[in-house]
């Protein structure tokens, strides 16, 4: 007699439950518990249609900010920038994290005490990126980070390579797909805004 698996994956609130079924013909002979399986998931909301008009109408001040019109601007505003709530239930795992140490030449200053000028590198921003890629790069996903002092997720979906700037602080990258579910990631570069290279076409966040 034929048997096979069967999977079945549910969404809830907080979690994927995923649930495997051995299966003899055409009927189901046992769901065993120790086979279901429940994954934490991160609850964020997408962009809504205002967010993503900003966002396009800052593309060409963006170009202006980073000082070269030859490598792709960065896009991560405050309104596509979801926080997280530290204390709440969902945090990455870390051996699914990219860990970035924190640069010496990335400044901390602001304007007026009070206007951060990191993504503005013709006044001193953040130049240095690494380059990340998930496990699965064929699909739509979403970079976030969590810091001493910062934990959110990028509200704008990736497909493949994506770069990320390095800050003042060590940072600890994740990737989760549209449902919330967190995929393996890895670094595969770095390099610098302004000098080029085969990374200046990539998305920044």
């Amino acid at each position: 007699m034929a048997k096979r698996w069967s999977q079945i994956l549910i969404f809830s609130k907080n979690c994927a439950i995923i649930i495997n079924r051995i299966i003899f013909g055409d009927s189901i002979m046992a769901i065993c518990c120790s086979q279901v399986i429940k994954i934490p998931r991160l609850q964020f909301r997408q962009m809504t249609r205002w967010e993503k008009f900003l966002t396009w109408v800052m593309t060409p001040i963006m170009y202006l900010l980073q000082g070269t019109f030859s490598e792709r601007p960065q896009e991560t505003h405050l309104w596509n920038n979801c926080k997280i709530d530290p204390e709440g239930d969902w945090l990455p795992n870390h051996n699914k994290t990219v860990r970035v140490t924190g640069s010496i030449f990335a400044t901390t200053d602001r304007w007026l005490g009070f206007i951060p000028i990191f993504h503005m590198p013709i006044f001193g921003g953040w130049r240095e990126y690494v380059v990340l890629l998930p496990a699965d790069s064929t699909r739509k996903w979403y970079v976030g980070w969590q810091t001493k002092d910062a934990f959110g997720v990028s509200m704008i979906p990736v497909r493949g390579a994506v770069r990320v700037l390095r800050g003042p602080g060590d940072v600890c990258f994740f990737a989760v797909t549209q449902h919330g579910l967190q995929i393996p990631l890895k670094k595969v570069g770095e390099g610098m805004i302004g000098h080029g290279g085969e990374f200046a076409k990539l998305p920044l966040r």
